[in-house]
């Protein structure tokens, strides 16, 4: 399978977990899939996970260059809004399987946001997916969108003049944003005019300087990815209190006004965080402008006293290491209402694949945990997945027909190709020119007898796909 559908499946499935959301429950539903990517294959990947999934909710993949995912965003609660999804699973992957071109990259290897010495891009890979849903369905709360706004490339409005707007139309105030994760690409030119637009948009009232930071200065851009990996981060030191540092960064850009008196900061090192708005600002390579506002969710953590009843957490998993982490888990937070109350709600049902049981019972004087032996009659299902072109290669039958079966599969496909269309099979799969494997005629032939052998081989062997 392409690693891009295999990773964003399983990130989905962990995505709909993490929310407190049973995934048996999850099929079904009104939910729409949102996805950024780019690069061959991906246009149909939002239907798969759809259909995976057996969401009824629409599927759309958008692929505009760059922050295609910030864009799968704005698509995503403006659905929410109108009410014609009562959920929505957004995405970013950029994971590149080749080499793939780059413009204005670094030369260092480094990115350097918003620094004197910034001298362009560092590619990275990522993959990220978030479950968001109405504030009243939600059974976990990490933030709020607050809005999102975009400023579409053959748009007139200055930059600043769509954020003012949005943070007007959002009835929020500028100056209560402590943090914005910027675009931030390390090309000195496209730094020097988001940081401008930042500090004319977000400085009227406010009490000191407006905290900006770009996640590329640590894991490089990804691409259509980037904006939910902006997102991420967001959450992720939300929830730590403390922002991380913006690596690289030595002496700021003397071009930036907005970092020599005061209005924009970044932080040379890690340090603490309370704010209660943040929000992520994209620019893709189109001109597309797209702002994200977050409420950020309060941190405080509701404690339960234990009742004299001892309190009971059901878990399963696919594997018994698994379950294990998670009964850990459990025990060191047993009295956290909201995480209790989370686990409760994505265990009360069975979750196909996971035929490993196990439960946490604590009271007021002892605790205890126990996991169960393999579930008896559990068996994986076992699939054949047969490709297309692209995993053709020179000698590839070289081995296989050493197994007889194997090989007199290939020789029967062969006499067959040749009586009927007077095609040389063996000489294909035999040559030790690559050419010939680039010949599309060529190609599928192999692959597809080399397909047929193999099945015959599995068959002889006793493997059955289910």
């Amino acid at each position: 399978m392409d690693i891009r559908p295999r990773v964003i499946l399983q990130l989905v499935h962990e995505a709909v977990v993490d929310a407190g959301v049973n995934p048996t429950v999850f099929r079904g539903t009104n939910t729409g899939v949102f996805l950024g990517a780019s690069g061959d294959g991906i246009l149909s990947l939002s239907g798969r996970i759809s259909s995976a999934f057996g969401l009824k909710g629409p599927s759309q993949t958008v692929e505009n260059g760059s922050q295609d995912s910030s864009v799968a965003l704005f698509n995503a609660l403006q659905a929410l809004r109108s009410g014609s999804i009562e959920a929505a699973i957004v995405a970013g992957v950029q994971i590149n399987p080749t080499p793939c071109p780059q413009v204005q990259l670094s030369p260092d290897g480094k990115c350097k946001p918003f620094d004197a010495n910034a001298n362009g891009i560092v590619p990275a890979e990522a993959a990220v997916v978030i479950y968001i849903t109405s504030k009243d369905s939600a059974k976990r709360n990490y933030a709020t969108l607050v809005n999102a706004g975009s400023n579409l490339s053959d748009s007139k409005t200055p930059t600043e003049q769509f954020l003012i707007k949005l943070y007007a139309d959002s009835k929020i105030s500028p100056g209560d944003v402590a943090y914005v994760e910027a675009n931030g690409t390390g090309i000195k030119s496209d730094d020097q005019e988001e940081a401008h637009a930042l500090a004319t948009a977000l400085s009227a009232g406010r009490e000191g300087s407006l905290i900006i930071g770009s996640v590329k200065a640590n894991v490089g851009h990804a691409g259509p990815a980037a904006g939910v990996v902006g997102l991420a981060k967001v959450l992720m030191f939300h929830r730590s209190s403390q922002v991380p540092q913006n690596v690289n960064f030595e002496s700021p850009n003397p071009h930036i006004p907005g970092l020599a008196d005061g209005r924009l900061s970044l932080t040379p090192k890690k340090g603490p965080f309370d704010g209660k708005y943040a929000a992520v600002n994209s620019i893709a390579k189109d001109g597309t402008n797209v702002h994200v506002i977050l409420k950020l969710a309060p941190k405080e953590v509701v404690l339960m006293a234990l009742p004299p009843v001892p309190v009971f957490v059901p878990i399963s998993g696919r594997t018994s290491a698994g379950v294990e982490y998670q009964m850990r888990q459990t025990l060191n937070r047993i009295r956290n209402k909201h995480f209790v109350g989370m686990l409760h709600e994505a265990y009360k049902i069975n979750i196909p694949q996971h035929p490993f049981r196990g439960y946490v019972l604590s009271s007021r004087t002892e605790s205890k945990q126990n996991i169960g032996n393999r579930l008896s009659g559990f068996i994986s299902p076992l699939w054949f997945i047969f490709t297309g072109l692209g995993n053709q290669w020179v000698g590839m039958t070289k081995d296989m027909v050493k197994f007889k079966t194997f090989n007199d599969s290939i020789q029967k496909s062969a006499k067959i190709l040749k009586e009927k269309e007077g095609y040389d099979l063996l000489q294909v799969l035999e040559s030790t020119d690559p050419a010939y494997l680039d010949d599309f005629k060529n190609s599928i032939a192999a692959i597809t007898s080399v397909q047929i052998a193999l099945m015959d081989l599995f068959n002889v062997i006793g493997i059955q796909p289910d």
